[in-house]
């Protein structure tokens, strides 16, 4: 403790007692995020799959693959495992733990599925990913059949494989539009940020 002499000296050394702490502003990592369980991921997955397929599954439905419910289920579930196994795996990665990739996830994935849910929005982009999808599958081979007038109403001779190929594309397709909606999403956060700090 300075003495009353030492505090009337200003050539007296400073104590320890009378020299403030500094704070340095050092950004230190967060802990890592708590590890969601498989269950967990697979329910927050099949959640997030499921609502975003719906207009698309319903759109399947009434025109090319009424009759191929299995398979279109099938390419669902496919993106179920898909994402709980990348969500899994990639849980431990530090970019995972970064707030604004952190927040982009959350902002993609809530207006994916606010979409799906609003309906004439989902539909449209649906239908448009749908058409784009029905289009590339009868490219790649014969295992799309339809009918012989060009139209994408085809419910009676769309085959298990190709309902589940034109399935697995639209997922596909839907996927990039929202990685790249994602990428603008980031872009904004990562400006917003930075005007802040």
């Amino acid at each position: 403790m300075p003495t009353e002499e030492d505090e009337l000296n200003p050539f007296a050394p400073p104590s320890a007692a009378s020299i403030p702490a500094r704070r340095e502003a050092v950004a230190v990592p967060g802990p890592p995020n708590p590890r969601r369980s498989w269950l967990a991921s697979l329910g927050l997955w099949s959640g997030i799959c499921t609502l975003s397929a719906a207009p698309s599954f319903a759109w399947g439905l009434g025109t090319i693959a009424g009759d191929q419910v299995a398979a279109m289920l099938l390419g669902i579930v496919t993106f179920i495992c898909g994402y709980t196994l990348a969500d899994q795996f990639t849980q431990g990665h530090g970019w995972r733990r970064n707030p604004a990739v952190r927040l982009t996830l959350k902002i993609g994935y809530m207006t994916r599925v606010a979409i799906s849910v609003i309906f004439p929005v989902g539909a449209t982009l649906d239908v448009i990913c749908g058409v784009f999808s029905i289009q590339l599958a009868q490219h790649l081979g014969p295992l799309v059949t339809f009918r012989s007038s060009g139209s994408i109403d085809a419910r009676d001779n769309t085959t298990f494989l190709g309902a589940l190929l034109v399935t697995l594309i639209q997922g596909g397709v839907a996927n990039v539009v929202l990685a790249a909606y994602m990428l603008c999403v980031l872009g904004l956060v990562l400006v917003v940020r930075g005007l802040r700090t």
